[in-house]
């Protein structure tokens, strides 16, 4: 890429050393997050993703889909964050027909447990749910707690990272095939999904930061409650991941056991939107405020230049802009589901991508 007036990276020249002379530079590499400038004005920002580029359309997905990511920065101007959330999304869950799931791991220090786990988890789901019986188990019985809960287990047990984790939130999605989807969710750490069903909000996640009263009653029931004003353990403000296997060694009020909600009946066509979005976001927006934000674009209070983007797209669009607006400090990574418009038929469904993020 070039242009007649410079091309800079990061507000840095890239060209030539002789400035006089017009030939092609030395190769850049890039890192996800850079920003690329063409000219005085045109900038690009690099987002790099390993996988097939998000394919949405009504006849591969039984419901809208949206996503959108920014690694944000600490400053204004300043130079874009490591990208350390990673998502994965699968319609249908390794073939499983009837099953799907999206998922949103936030690393820390580094980004390859969160890459690990955003691959291991979907195939331990997988693995559970391809036993007919336990399948079926969660057909009949309208729960999926034990594939989720064991599918969280497998995953922490295969992660070996000593010094790096994530946290996790896990959305399944099954099929009646006749009237209604069901969905169930279960995290670690403060990375959340809320849905909005008729207008109603109802939170699917537990927030595990260490100033939570859930987390303080967790703790006071193994005996190893927080001081007071204690809001840190080894330098972590939540103390439920997947990874860090050095700290859950050093103390044990880190845990991987995951918080799982209650399952959700979606009907065709009823006003139904689910959003997760990793703690970026919630950092500066409310649930319920991103949640108004997104019933305002289904009744077009916020038309634009996007007016021909599905509606799920442009409401993860207007949120990562609202976020970036706030000031988020954090990277921040959104997932919308729409199932407003879903098939009278969830039969068709072939539908999967997933960002990881590569340093150098």
């Amino acid at each position: 890429m070039g242009s007649l007036n410079g091309t800079r990276l990061n507000s840095q020249p890239v060209s030539a050393s002789d400035s006089s002379l017009r030939r092609k530079s030395s190769p850049v590499q890039l890192s996800n997050g850079d920003v690329i400038t063409l000219g005085s004005t045109s900038k690009i920002v690099v987002q790099i993703v390993d996988g097939d580029v998000p394919k949405i359309s009504s006849v591969s997905i039984p419901f809208g889909v949206g996503f959108a990511s920014d690694p944000m920065t600490m400053r204004k101007g300043g130079r874009k964050l490591p990208m350390e959330d990673v998502c994965h999304c699968e319609w249908p869950l390794r073939g499983i027909p009837q099953f799907g799931v999206f998922c949103i791991f936030d690393g820390h220090g580094g980004a390859a447990a969160a890459e690990a786990a955003s691959k291991i988890m979907p195939q331990k789901l997988a693995d559970i749910l391809l036993v007919p019986e336990k399948r079926e188990e969660v057909l009949y019985n309208c729960d999926a707690a034990d594939v989720l809960r064991n599918a969280f287990r497998e995953t922490e047990a295969a992660l070996d990272y000593q010094y790096e984790g994530c946290t996790a939130t896990v959305l399944l999605l099954w099929s009646d095939l006749k009237e209604a989807l069901f969905a169930q969710c279960a995290n670690v750490g403060d990375s959340a999904c809320i849905f909005s069903i008729e207008g109603k909000h109802i939170s699917m996640t537990e927030d595990h930061r260490l100033t939570s009263l859930s987390e303080k009653s967790r703790m006071l029931e193994i005996g190893k409650q927080l001081r007071d004003g204690e809001t840190r353990l080894c330098g972590m403000n939540i103390a439920r991941v997947l990874g860090d296997k050095f700290l859950k060694e050093q103390d044990v009020r880190f845990s991987a056991e995951p918080y799982i909600s209650e399952v959700l009946q979606i009907k065709i066509k009823s006003k139904v939107l689910a959003m997760m979005a990793s703690d970026g976001l919630w950092d500066v927006l409310s649930p319920r405020r991103a949640l108004q934000l997104a019933l305002e674009v289904c009744e077009g209070q916020h038309s634009d230049e996007e007016s021909d983007v599905p509606c799920a797209q442009r409401i993860a669009n207007l949120i990562l802009r609202e976020a970036r607006t706030l000031r988020t400090k954090d990277n921040t990574t959104v997932i919308v589901l729409d199932f407003a418009t879903m098939n009278e038929s969830c039969k068709v469904m072939d539908y999967k991508f997933e960002t990881i993020s590569r340093h150098n």
